[in-house]
């Protein structure tokens, strides 16, 4: 399941205050539990990179996030 494509992303906004208080908590939840794999059980607010050659892949991943 670790190595599985995504398919499909459900986005939920947030916003004003619940929005920084559901970010601040996600950085202050040290807990990992072991069963559970790190990658998928840390999804934090962020931002994505894209390398000028490789024109198109933004369009790709807008349209899997709905």
């Amino acid at each position: 399941m670790e190595n599985e494509p995504v398919n499909k992303i459900v986005v939920t906004e947030q916003t004003g205050r619940e929005a920084l208080e559901l970010a601040a908590h996600s950085y202050r939840d040290l807990h990992i539990n072991p069963d559970y794999s790190q990658k998928s059980a840390r999804r934090t607010v962020g931002v994505l990179w894209f390398s000028p050659s490789r024109i198109g892949v933004a369009d790709e991943i807008a349209a899997t996030v709905e």
